[in-house]
């Protein structure tokens, strides 16, 4: 289990916040049961766990905060003039990011997608983007769909045709990660672009190593763990490394963890997922468990009580399993139930928190059975 746990340093560390947000949830339970139920209702009204976007929340981030350097790398001739967010007129969609640009010395609104998996509807998102942006600054519009990790990618330009006829033709632009040297970033210092540097080719543990504490000397202490947040975000889904390499690459910046604690996002992210689950669950659990240790002799009561914490701990994971990953609920409910030592759920409650996808979740619950 050495190398497994090592892959998941990280993933444990956010989830010991998230841990440590539970417990506080759970005391708060003991003392009220109407407080419960409110919160219960409040967080309903918000989004679901299984919302949080990790790789499109970091990359909107990144290119809030830096676009005007970011832009010209991907489009060499685009000027950034100013960030639009903006939600299309008429409809239900809002598009990912939205720049007024020059491009080519002409005025134009520039629409770029962030896609981390194969979409065979994103040619026709395109356009009805398009259309939307146009109606709405009567400008030219340029749409870019930048894909984050190797996957299939549409080729342009989309068009609506009958027979060999074109009735309508769309061209956009793709850019894939996985085409780029990141090398060549890395020689030339461009700073910006680090963050995407574990998703592109000729990547390697030294060159990662270097990158970061190049940003280190860059940024003050705050930049820096926003930019680190984000490039561990692209590491962990990156297949430009071997699982040995990641391994190793989070061996050298375990050191640089703390700082993710201040990261508002990935706070925000674990207080909604601790909300949900521990309102929902907890609340009964340790009700029970409280009028049943109220009854009983000291001795007695430590026995029940280490008793509720199992089955507390068990229904923790099988809830933010079942909040994120639906279809493992089976497969959680059967595994959860062979572990009874509360170290153990405790570590297994820090992993499902924060697991960063299905397999990952699916691979850690099988381990269980070893």
């Amino acid at each position: 289990m050495s190398n497994p746990f090592r892959f998941f340093s990280y993933l444990l560390y956010l989830g010991s916040r998230a841990l440590c947000v539970c417990e506080r949830r759970l005391q708060h339970s003991m003392k009220s049961s109407n407080q419960h139920t409110m919160m219960l209702h409040k967080t309903e009204r918000g989004k679901n766990v299984t919302d949080y976007q990790p790789y499109d929340s970091a990359l909107k981030s990144l290119m809030g905060e830096e676009g005007a350097e970011i832009l010209p790398h991907f489009l060499p001739e685009a000027e950034y003039l100013s960030e639009q967010n903006i939600e299309i007129d008429r409809t239900a969609l809002k598009a990912d990011l939205v720049y007024n640009i020059k491009y080519q010395g002409e005025p134009l609104i520039l629409n770029m997608e962030l896609q981390t998996d194969a979409d065979v509807e994103m040619p026709l998102r395109l356009l009805k983007y398009h259309v939307g942006l146009h109606d709405k600054h009567r400008l030219p519009v340029l749409s870019v769909v930048m894909y984050l990790f190797e996957t299939n990618i549409p080729t342009p330009p989309f068009q609506e045709k009958v027979g060999e006829k074109a009735l309508l033709t769309l061209e956009y632009v793709v850019i894939a990660l996985w085409m780029l040297d990141a090398g060549e970033y890395v020689e030339q210092h461009i700073l910006c672009m680090y963050t995407f540097l574990p998703a592109m080719k000729g990547v390697s543990v030294s060159l990662l190593v270097q990158a970061v504490k190049e940003m280190e000397a860059h940024y003050n202490r705050e930049q820096f763990a926003q930019h680190f947040t984000r490039f561990k975000t692209i590491l962990h889904r990156s297949t430009m490394l071997s699982e040995q390499d990641k391994q190793e690459v989070e061996e050298h910046l375990y050191s640089y963890n703390s700082l993710l604690d201040n990261d508002p996002e990935i706070q925000e992210h674990i207080a909604k997922a601790a909300d949900k689950v521990a309102a929902k669950i907890v609340a009964e659990a340790v009700a029970e468990a409280e009028a049943k240790a109220a009854a009983k002799l000291r001795t007695e009561a430590k026995a029940e009580k280490a008793e509720a914490e199992v089955r507390v701990a068990q229904k923790i994971i099988v809830g933010f399993v079942e909040a994120r990953f639906p279809t493992l609920k089976e497969l959680a409910q059967e595994r959860v139930a062979l572990v009874e030592s509360p170290e153990a759920l405790s570590l297994l409650v820090k992993q499902v928190a924060v697991v960063p996808d299905e397999s990952a979740a699916r691979w850690l619950l099988g381990a269980l059975a070893a």
